[in-house]
């Protein structure tokens, strides 16, 4: 994954927290951590075995990773590197053990793995007494989750596939259901935890049969099954009410062949698990394939989107990988990060807290990887996948995803079948001009937070833009007003079932005016952007409650952040300068700062002058030059409407190479596009996560959700970036530590 000019970095942050002369600090930067020339981290994987699937598509996972991270680390200008030791299981528990020790006599300190729960057990013991923290991406038994061992899951535990596998097979309309699982303790664990969640919906679980994990004959097992089966058909009267709950591994592939000529265990449906969801043993056997299709047979894996990286992986092993080598990805990416957060201790307690932490503010592959108080994955949605066929080849396929949101239940979001013509019209009204990178960014989170309720571009809607372009070349009210009417005119148009609207503009002359206008009509609404507070206006009703048509997100600058992170880079550092435009966006902007910061934070990292509020780009160099000896920092608020002596705007390419070429005082932005456009360092409003969290209630409202009743709330979504180049032009060295966390960091090519 090359790491060129502007290239967003492979992982991306989802939540960060946040004297002396001026200038004297830039000769005494903040010290970096302890040098580490390499970090060794080893693996434990199923490359033969009874998992040797996901053992392969792991490994691809983790050596993409290792590149990945290093090439990353390299970019940065960092000597570390990370090398990894990769060791085989067998799927062995026994051997699982024998090769843990052997990475322990290479003083390896975090392992990601082992796969199996199995396996996890029979080494958990050694782990915990001999300082190794484990990492496994796919471990999943209840029973081994246990506060403050050193057992680390990328996965939730089995608690949630059980929810999920027993809301699907209640939707389904089974109403009793007989499990057949693999005897270990993975096996065990979901079986009874699957049992509960179905009771719990109103079900029965009939006296399964478990089987050993070592055989090969089960003709016994399924005959018992079979008479199960038939009891459950005659009690209940309809084979549609009854299922049989399948806990396998590989051994699904002699299960299936053996069963598929029993009539009874044909006639009703069958349920996988996450331990032969996207087996490439079951696809790659034409027996055993074609009775899952005639079965239905959906297999629900722990997955977010994966993106470039599960392609990437699908390329290096020709199909498609299992969730646990994207899981095992984001592990290795965590246990790197977490060596770099400890400086290089082998510290067992330093090493917990720091991977905690690290878990915490990571988005990879597989979404957020935050954990719960036992070290396992926290958020646990799950997708269901089922063997299909087409032209007499068998592969996998999405069928429906269990999505569990903040404050709510776990539901269903089953896949739609394409069409020609999509069904759903989305409009997106921006209120600035399309060459606005942040526009770009919502618009980009918009669709993926609709696909995260199952709404695909092109399938399901098809999306038209209007960009008002009222902050560059429509700037007065009458021009802004005339804007207005074209998108309110592309409304009574397109006739879309849903508007997003992005920035202060937006919602004001369209989707407050439409409203307004057309009180019958109830087109919803969603915002974003939006910096003033919405209730001003007549249809929004309360922010816990708006009311009507209209709901979203606000932005709300990340001030705290911003100076947080210009004091830990420069410690010594005290003062900073606000300066920004005179627009009436900004204006509102400075103002907003003087009521939520200004007069409310009393711990502010950084003493702040001003803002500073000027017209002309004369006024701007004469600040910038004037406070070259009384402050730290040149805090960047706005300078897209910076006028020249003619009046006209000048552009925000020459105000920042002006800035760069003229300051010698690092530069903090409060957007990270301040960044990219070649200042030293910002932490802002993510658009892109903005964008997803307004495109996922967008999809919540398709589904049928009232926007009235949906509160409208700062979604919080902050990104740090840096601007390598021009650290480089500053004598400055950041500290690897803000690199390696940093979303976005942008040098030459």
């Amino acid at each position: 994954m090359a790491i060129t000019a502007k290239t967003v970095a492979v992982i991306a942050v989802l939540l960060l927290v946040t004297g002396f002369t001026a200038g004297w600090f830039l000769r005494t930067p903040a010290p970096e951590v302890a040098p580490q020339p390499e970090v060794v981290l080893g693996a434990l994987l199923p490359l033969t075995g009874a998992l040797s699937s996901s053992g392969e598509s792991t490994q691809a996972a983790l050596e993409l990773a290792v590149e990945d991270i290093n090439e990353y680390l390299s970019s940065i200008g960092s000597k570390t590197s990370v090398r990894l030791i990769i060791e085989d299981t067998e799927t062995d528990p026994a051997v699982a053990l024998e090769k843990l020790q052997n990475l322990a006599g290479k003083g390896v300190k975090i392992v990601i793995g082992p796969d199996s729960s199995t396996e996890v057990e029979a080494v958990k013991t050694y782990a915990n007494e001999n300082n190794i923290l484990l990492v496994s991406q796919s471990s999943t038994a209840p029973s081994l989750a246990i506060p403050g061992d050193n057992i680390f899951r990328f996965v939730p535990d089995d608690t949630h596939q059980a929810e999920a596998i027993a809301l699907l097979m209640w939707e389904d309309g089974v109403r009793a259901v007989i499990p057949l699982w693999r005897g270990d303790v993975w096996g065990a664990d979901l079986s009874e935890a699957t049992e509960g969640s179905f009771e719990e919906l109103g079900g029965t679980v009939i006296d399964g049969i478990m089987y050993s994990s070592t055989s090969e004959d089960f003709s016994a097992e399924l005959e018992s099954l079979s008479s199960k089966v038939s009891q459950a058909i005659a009690q209940y009267g309809d084979v549609n009410s009854v299922g049989v709950h399948l806990m396998a591994f590989e051994e699904v592939v002699p299960i299936f062949i053996q069963a598929q000529n029993d009539t009874v265990l044909s006639s009703v449906k069958w349920y996988g698990s996450d331990g032969t969801a996207m087996s490439n043993v079951l696809i790659s056997n034409a027996h055993a394939a074609q009775f899952a299709v005639r079965l239905g047979f959906p297999n629900p894996i722990y997955g977010e989107k994966c993106g470039v990286v599960k392609e990437q992986i699908q390329e290096k092993i020709g199909r498609y990988p299992e969730a646990d080598a994207l899981a095992a990805y984001d592990a290795l990416w965590v246990a790197a990060k977490t060596y770099l957060a400890a400086g290089g201790t082998t510290d067992t307690e330093a090493l917990k807290k720091a991977l905690r932490q690290e878990a915490e503010q990571y988005t990879g592959a597989t979404g957020w990887t935050v954990l719960n108080e036992a070290g396992d994955r926290k958020v646990g949605n799950y997708d269901f996948w089922a063997v299909q066929e087409e032209d007499g080849f068998f592969q996998w396929g999405c069928v429906a995803r269990y999505q569990v949101d903040p404050s709510s239940p776990g539901r269903l979001i089953y896949e739609r079948k394409s069409s020609l013509v999509p069904a759903l019209r989305v409009l997106v009204v921006h209120s600035y001009h399309e060459g606005w990178e942040w526009d770009q960014y919502i618009q980009k989170g918009i669709v993926e937070g609709l696909s995260r309720n199952g709404y695909i571009l092109d399938r399901d809607y098809e999306m038209e833009e209007f960009y008002m372009d009222t902050k560059v070349t429509y700037t007065t009210p009458e021009q802004i007003e005339q804007r207005a009417e074209i998108a309110l005119d592309i409304i009574a148009e397109f006739e879309p079932d849903i508007v997003f609207v992005n920035d202060d503009n937006a919602l004001k002359y369209v989707a407050v005016e439409y409203t307004l206008k057309h009180p019958d009509k109830k087109l919803p609404f969603v915002f974003s952007g939006v910096n003033v507070d919405p209730t001003i206006y007549d249809p929004i009703k309360s922010l816990e409650m708006p009311g009507g048509p209209i709901t979203g997100a606000l932005e709300r600058f990340s001030y705290y952040e911003c100076f947080s992170l210009g004091k830990r880079i420069f410690p010594n550092a005290s003062k900073i300068v606000l300066l920004a435009d005179s627009s009436p966006s900004s204006t509102f902007v400075v103002e907003a700062f003087k009521e939520r910061y200004l007069e409310k934070i009393v711990d502010s990292p950084l003493q702040v002058i001003g803002p500073i509020q000027v017209e002309t780009f004369k006024e701007w160099k004469a600040k910038v030059a004037e406070y070259q000896t009384k402050a730290d920092f040149i805090g960047i608020l706005t300078y897209h409407q910076l006028r020249a002596e003619n009046g006209e705007v000048v552009s925000a390419p020459e105000v920042v190479n002006w800035a760069i070429h003229n300051s010698k005082l690092p530069e903090l932005g409060v957007l990270t596009f301040h960044a990219e456009d070649g200042f030293l360092a910002a932490a802002g409003v993510s658009g892109y996560k903005t964008g997803i969290y307004v495109g996922v209630i967008g999809g919540e409202i398709l589904e049928g959700s009232n926007p009235a009743t949906i509160p409208i709330v700062d979604p919080k979504v902050v990104d740090i970036a840096f601007n390598l180049e021009r650290a480089e032009m500053l004598g400055i060295e950041i500290p690897a530590t803000e690199l390696v966390e940093a979303t976005e960091v942008f040098h030459s090519s």
